[in-house]
């Protein structure tokens, strides 16, 4: 994996799910393919209710999108959900406006590096 691709997964996540799944990497490479699919979704919806002023449902998108970055060790990403759910929670509107422009590159960021894996445990991806 590169090493700007690092910053955005934590490897030790990694290596924990493979462990669970006694070294194979099935578990793995089913969780990032979920999150490629699923995540893109969710940012979607985010961008959309924030759109229409609900907070609550953003704070409800941003949860769900901070704990399927964390399970894959998408820490920055995580973080920035949980940012987004906490001022979603506020009603802060120009906060969470704020935030959501830095969740979309984060989002990218962490999508090169899961594809990367997905290349490295696979052999191959569907999600290129």
């Amino acid at each position: 994996m590169e090493n700007s691709d690092q910053q955005w997964i934590d490897m030790g996540v990694i290596e924990e799910l493979l462990e669970m799944d006694d070294g194979d990497s099935g578990l793995l490479t089913d969780l990032i393919e979920m999150f490629l699919d699923d995540g893109m979704q969710r940012l979607e919806d985010i961008q959309r209710e924030l759109a229409a002023g609900d907070l609550d449902a953003v704070m409800q998108a941003a949860h769900r999108l901070k704990g399927s970055a964390g399970n894959l060790g998408l820490t920055p990403l995580a973080h920035l959900a949980d940012e987004l759910q906490i001022a979603g929670r506020g009603g802060d509107e120009p906060k969470s406006r704020e935030l959501l422009e830095s969740i979309g590159p984060a989002f990218e960021e962490s999508g090169k590096g899961l594809r990367q894996l997905l290349l490295t445990y696979s052999g191959g991806s569907r999600r290129m």
